[in-house]
């Protein structure tokens, strides 16, 4: 499910349930491109392993923007877009 066919609360809270679950998985040891491979729904990154390579200010959408370049390198957190 994505977040933008979300349509209440409730799916929202079941998204950031599965977003919380999979970061400990990760953080637990998990292989980060197996989790990508099998919980991503992001075209722009799944078949890169997750990654988005180097990008510009005012090319993203901002709460993706934001986090990208307001936080540090290995920062781990999820932000709603589009």
């Amino acid at each position: 499910m994505k977040a933008n066919d979300v349509s209440d609360e409730a799916e929202m809270s079941e998204l950031n349930a599965r977003a919380d679950s999979l970061k400990r998985v990760y953080k637990n040891g998990g292989d980060w491109d197996d989790l990508v491979q099998r919980f991503s729904d992001d075209p722009g990154s799944k078949n890169n392993g997750g990654l988005y390579e180097y990008f510009p200010r005012r090319q993203m959408v901002k709460p993706f923007e934001d986090f990208s370049f307001d936080g540090n390198i290995g920062d781990i957190g999820a932000v709603e877009t589009s």
